[in-house]
């Protein structure tokens, strides 16, 4: 493992508390399962050259980048509200930045635009064992949910 690309997750919380979470494609990796919108990092579409050999691009970018288009969402800026993550597998090894944006609305007021996948939930807190998450996110979307402010 000699290099670890860098990925980012938005969980998008509504103000009635419920989380956005949609379903991987197929032919893509995690096929069928359900996570939150993210994805990797792209040197070739993502970086910001600032020397010979040297790419800077905030981490934040990337999560926003990836909420617009995979879902339709557009947010501003995050806040920085995140949780770190390291995903090691056999094929897809990854540090993942796992951002938290609240949206000031209820989820049926959230217009929601899919790419990528054709299906997605708003999933209330008591609903997280009825869908085959990816490993580690049903845990990411209870931090989640505690940083802001649900119990």
């Amino acid at each position: 493992m000699s290099e670890i690309p860098l990925g980012a997750t938005v969980t998008v919380i509504s103000k009635d508390k419920k989380v956005l979470i949609i379903q991987r494609p197929k032919g893509k990796t995690f096929e069928g399962l359900w996570t939150v919108p993210g994805g990797k990092f792209d040197p070739i579409k993502d970086g910001n050259k600032i020397s010979e050999g040297f790419i800077y691009y905030p981490a934040e970018q990337l999560a926003i980048r990836e909420l617009k288009e995979e879902t339709g969402i557009e947010i501003k800026q995050l806040d920085l509200k995140f949780i770190c993550t390291l995903l090691v597998e056999k094929e897809i090894n990854r540090f993942i930045l796992s951002f938290y944006v609240q949206i000031n609305k209820k989820a049926k007021d959230i217009k929601i635009k899919l790419t990528e996948s054709n299906k997605y939930h708003w999933l209330s807190l008591n609903e997280i064992n009825k869908y085959k998450l990816i490993a580690g996110i049903s845990e990411e979307i209870k931090m989640a949910l505690i940083k802001s402010g649900e119990n």
